[in-house]
């Protein structure tokens, strides 16, 4: 345990935290080992971790790509699906959302 700018860090071995007294609320946080980032959710952290480790635990079960986060994956998911691709009426490009759609088309008009 020790002390830095009011804060005190604990560590396990595994884990860096700090708790903060700020008007008698106690903020705990969750100290990356590798860089700067901090957190005060241990989810978070564990999270930003995969970024160092370069593991991507969500698989595509289309093509095998992997993401760090269940809702990339998902997102990813939808460009495999065929029955919902959206065309560009100018150049016949095609996406698949709606949303990429219309930034596409927004190009055609610069």
């Amino acid at each position: 345990m020790y002390l830095n700018h009011g804060a005190v860090f604990l560590s396990n071995g595994k884990w860096k935290t700090s708790f903060l007294l700020q008007n008698k609320i106690q903020i705990h946080r969750f100290h990356c080992s590798q860089c700067s980032y901090s957190s005060d959710r241990k989810y978070h952290l564990l999270r930003h971790q995969l970024i160092h480790s370069g593991e991507r635990p969500y698989k595509c079960t289309f093509c095998g790509k992997g993401f760090t986060t269940k809702q990339n994956c998902e997102t990813h998911k939808m460009t495999h699906r065929q029955d919902q691709i959206h065309c560009c009426s100018i150049c016949s490009q095609q996406f698949s959302s709606s949303r990429a759609l219309q930034r596409h088309i927004s190009t055609h008009l610069l």
